[in-house]
């Protein structure tokens, strides 16, 4: 694991919560990097897949081990995150890779005439089981609107890990983004998800000092201190909701160090 990075990885476990403070220098931002020898447009003629009308890329592995769901942004038409797990032989061994979009940025509901949360789940569960796998090899990955979604979807289907970067998680912050007031009748805050759910997932949150995130993150913090939990939470001093991401290689230490962890898995 990087040792400059392991300073964030205070686990809160069973309801100890630690808090780390401090900037870190961030790389560029995940859509900013490039594959090694591919377009998004040969990716998508190659691995995109469409059902019911929601398109989504999947990079599917000779022997999978575990499922990496990326869930993007509130910005149409642009998978979050696809060239970081790109393989330039087109190889991928164990991990299978997931990248999901919401072009109408609807949080991942859809609208009360088209609900879409069981489509996404229905894509999730078809690409799981075309690999051979279970919720308890499934981590979640997603900033802003998509760290929303890795919450909820996370949350919803019980996987392993999640990781939830400047998250909307209620409904008072959130409103605040443009798009989410639409979905009155349909939001769901992820305090309430928490607090129905009999297993949490290992559970990353990153927030800087951006006046929404900080309000979005207190009420699921005061949900999650009173179930039994293993959590990282690292505050940064980043003003900018939309800058100062964590980058590949930190994300796959957080990834790694969550695999390390043991937690049994609860009953549903």
């Amino acid at each position: 694991m990087d040792k400059s990075y392991a300073l964030f990885l205070l686990v809160m476990l069973y309801n100890s919560f630690v808090y780390t403070q401090h900037d870190l220098i961030r790389g560029n931002t995940p859509e900013l990097e490039s594959p090694a020898h591919a377009s998004i447009e040969y990716v998508k003629k190659k691995y995109e897949h469409k059902t019911n009308d929601i398109d989504y890329l999947w990079y599917p592995a000779k022997k999978p081990k575990q499922l990496w769901i990326i869930f993007g942004g509130a910005i149409p038409d642009r998978y979050s995150r696809w060239s970081w797990f790109w393989n330039s032989e087109e190889q991928w061994e164990d991990i299978s890779y997931l990248f999901l979009r919401d072009d109408n940025r609807t949080w991942y509901f859809g609208t009360p005439e088209q609900p879409l949360t069981e489509t996404y789940c229905s894509i999730i569960k078809d690409v799981m089981l075309a690999s051979h796998l279970s919720e308890k090899d499934i981590f979640m990955i997603g900033n802003s609107m998509g760290g929303y979604a890795a919450l909820r979807f996370g949350l919803l289907l019980g996987v392993r890990g999640i990781l939830a970067i400047r998250p909307q998680t209620e409904w008072m912050s959130a409103v605040q983004f443009h798009g989410v007031k639409k979905l009155s009748g349909l939001w769901i805050d992820i305090e309430d998800l928490i607090l129905q759910s009999n297993h949490i997932p290992f559970i990353y949150l990153h927030f800087g000092i951006f006046g929404p995130d900080k309000q979005a993150i207190k009420k699921c913090l005061k949900a999650l201190s009173v179930k039994p939990s293993t959590i990282i939470i690292e505050k940064t001093n980043e003003l900018s909701h939309s800058h100062g991401f964590p980058n590949k290689n930190q994300t796959l230490s957080i990834i790694n160090y969550m695999n390390n962890i043991p937690q049994p898995f609860l009953e549903k």
